[in-house]
């Protein structure tokens, strides 16, 4: 089964916190409390927010689809904002809010998590979204790949 851009990011990411969770259940042993955890994973899981609505924003400056499904149907190379940054701001601030929920649960097993997460977007949902943009943009994209990070 083909995995690329089939499952939209919003429900990956939901599936790795609800993984996260139970995880957290089962080895409970494994947790740790510390001071201010709650605080720190809340400022942790804004900072995602913020990237997220950040490249957000970008996008519909730009008027080009959002839409992590369709990456074919882009009008119009982003690279400024955020986008100077990291390619993937997007997907970044998931991975920070799966990072933020990682501190919140306080299991540190859950690492491993994070980890999948970003080799499962890697795989099934960046490669293929740059394989179409470099259809898309050509050179251009080649050049913005050859200067910006994936991830940071």
């Amino acid at each position: 089964m083909n995995l690329e851009l089939k499952i939209p990011p919003a429900v990956v990411m939901l599936f790795f916190m609800i993984l996260m969770y139970f995880l957290s259940s089962i080895f409970s042993a494994l947790n740790i409390e510390f001071m201010f955890q709650t605080f720190l994973s809340i400022e942790t899981a804004v900072s995602g927010f913020v990237l997220i609505v950040a490249a957000s924003y970008v996008f519909n400056e730009k008027r080009t689809s959002i839409n992590p499904m369709k990456p074919e149907s882009a009008s119009f190379l982003v690279r400024n904002g955020v986008y100077r940054f990291t390619r993937n701001p997007m997907y970044l601030g998931i991975a920070v809010i799966l990072f933020a929920w990682l501190i919140f649960l306080g299991n540190v097993l859950n690492i491993v998590n994070v980890i999948l997460f970003i080799l499962y977007m890697n795989k099934y949902q960046i490669i293929p979204e740059e394989r179409a943009l470099e259809k898309l943009f050509g050179d251009e994209y080649i050049s913005y790949k050859s200067k910006v990070k994936r991830w940071l």
